[in-house]
């Protein structure tokens, strides 16, 4: 089998661990590699999360030697929030990472933060960015929760891609952060979102969404562990089937969850 076949994935054997489908892999935190033991135990990939741009050659020396260690590798990297909507100088910033991070994990995936405002300057600087970056990269635009973000809805992630037909550009789809418009609908919503960006998601972050009641109102938390929110996974499992989705699947919760992303695994087989 070629290397990525023995890879935690659905329809592959991984360790012992049969999946279907999506291929999941867990969220490493860049400041926090003592979860790389526990994961290396169930699998073979991940992503890491680089944040702050303090982030030097340094730190990804030391996260790469630790990986290596536990014969682990990088299949996404998730970049800092490069500002190339702003600023024109953050362009030489991002590309900078961009290629210390190819060089040094050599990942499929990149991916970034969709950003809040300013979209045609933030997509003007992202076609310098795409001619630029390494053939072998797919780079992911994640969309985010609040209205004021460049991607926020099926709308408006429809409308950054308009005109933005790249092969190595795609949307990066972090469920969690579908905005909550009706706790009874909100499976329906997610199921629209990955329908009608079904020919732009290269990419996929997944945890569940938690809703929060106190006497005065109701919040919901995102990155929470997976059958314990109010998504429904068994329809959202088969709309990615109905859509050939065969892509990764970064299973990022937060950090004091990190023990529990294996009972994801056997949550979603």
């Amino acid at each position: 089998r070629s290397p990525r076949s023995q890879r935690g994935g659905f329809g592959f054997e991984s360790r012992g661990v049969h999946y279907e489908l999506m291929k999941l892999i867990p969220n490493l935190n860049a400041r926090d590699m003592e979860s790389v033991e526990i994961f290396s135990k169930k699998f073979k990939e991940c992503e890491i999360l680089f944040w702050g741009k303090e982030c030097d050659q340094k730190l990804m020396k030391d996260v790469k030697e630790k990986m290596d260690k536990h014969e682990m590798s990088a299949y996404a990297v998730h970049v800092p929030n490069f500002r190339i909507n702003e600023d024109d100088r953050e362009i030489n910033r991002l590309l900078d990472f961009v290629l210390k991070v190819n060089y040094i994990f050599y990942p499929k995936i990149i991916n970034m933060h969709c950003q809040y405002g300013n979209v045609e300057k933030m997509k003007e600087n992202l076609r310098i960015v795409l001619q630029m970056i390494p053939e072998n990269v797919v780079f992911t635009i994640e969309n985010l929760t609040k209205a004021s973000a460049n991607i926020y809805s099926p709308e408006s992630a429809e409308n950054f891609f308009k005109d933005m037909n790249y092969e190595n550009l795609g949307l990066c789809l972090d469920i969690s952060h579908i905005q909550v418009r009706n706790e009874k609908d909100h499976t329906k919503d997610v199921l629209e979102f990955i329908e009608r960006m079904k020919n732009k998601i290269k990419h996929i972050h997944i945890s569940d969404v938690k809703k929060i009641d106190n006497k005065i109102s109701s919040k919901f938390i995102k990155h929470q562990p997976i059958g314990e929110g109010i998504i429904e996974w068994k329809k959202v499992k088969e709309k990615l089937i109905e859509i050939n989705y065969n892509g990764y699947a970064t299973i990022e919760y937060m950090p004091e969850y990190n023990e529990r992303i294996e009972k994801a695994v056997d949550f979603l087989r």
